[in-house]
């Protein structure tokens, strides 16, 4: 037998102990909707997803912080805890993707779901090809998934989902992560809000909407970027927003 492959009948999970490569976990989701529609995800993606099932939010928040979920999808219109107050909590874990499922008779809360943090809105009743491939794309990725990407002091790992700045790490929540990286890559180029839109909340930009401003002020602070006088990200008029490393 080769020293480095575990016996047959090992457990799961023991291979890196044997010097082999353990299976990637499956990524795990959260659903906090009291629909008996939200109970079929667990068949439809049971072998591709941990999928749980929560019917209100305070139990969802329980959940949440037991279970550490990797992607929450939740209803917009629960009865207990409005959408927004369950997104905002959900989002003082930093790193935790919320999406929200919107029914065609509540389109306004669509907007009020994105403000408060959520990383993208989905229809009700559910698209189940659309939706597992949200979530994949929204769960944790290999370290070694994608290159690193530079601009000045700054490095985005876009498989590990890290930023540092001259070397510090430095804490993005989801929308602002894709929001860097999506300008990272079109460095030098003015990108316009429909392009943001699309490339972050993967929907067309809604009229009067400052969503994209909101978010690109609080990834300015975070990476020291003075709003009132930006040096790395800048605004160009209307036409949009322009990344490029300060020539210090």
């Amino acid at each position: 037998m080769n020293s480095l492959q575990p016996p047959a009948d090992a457990p799961p999970g023991v291979g890196a102990a044997w010097g082999g490569v353990s299976p990637r976990r499956r990524i795990l989701l959260l659903v906090i909707d009291p629909d008996p529609e939200a109970a079929g995800l667990v068949d439809e993606f049971g072998d591709r997803l941990d999928v749980r099932i929560c019917a209100s939010a305070a139990e969802g928040l329980l959940m949440a912080g037991a279970a550490h979920p990797d992607v929450v999808l939740m209803r917009a219109d629960l009865e207990d805890v409005p959408a927004t107050t369950v997104v905002r909590l959900l989002n003082r874990r930093g790193d935790l993707p919320v999406v929200v499922a919107v029914g065609s008779e509540h389109p306004e809360l669509v907007g009020a779901a994105l403000e408060a943090g959520a990383v993208a809105c989905v229809a009700r009743p559910y698209r189940t090809a659309q939706l597992l491939s949200l979530v994949t794309a929204l769960g944790p990725s290999s370290p070694d998934d994608g290159d690193v990407v530079r601009c000045g002091g700054l490095a985005l790992s876009p498989g590990a989902r890290t930023v540092r700045l001259r070397g510090s790490l430095i804490p993005l929540p989801p929308q602002e992560f894709r929001l860097l990286h999506f300008l990272m890559t079109h460095e030098g180029r003015v990108v316009s809000q429909a392009e943001l839109w699309e490339a972050v909340w993967g929907r067309t930009a809604p009229s009067a909407s400052n969503t994209v401003s909101v978010h690109l002020r609080r990834l300015r602070l975070r990476l020291g970027d003075d709003p009132r006088r930006p040096r790395l990200i800048t605004t160009v008029g209307r036409s949009g927003y322009l990344l490029q490393a300060p020539a210090d």
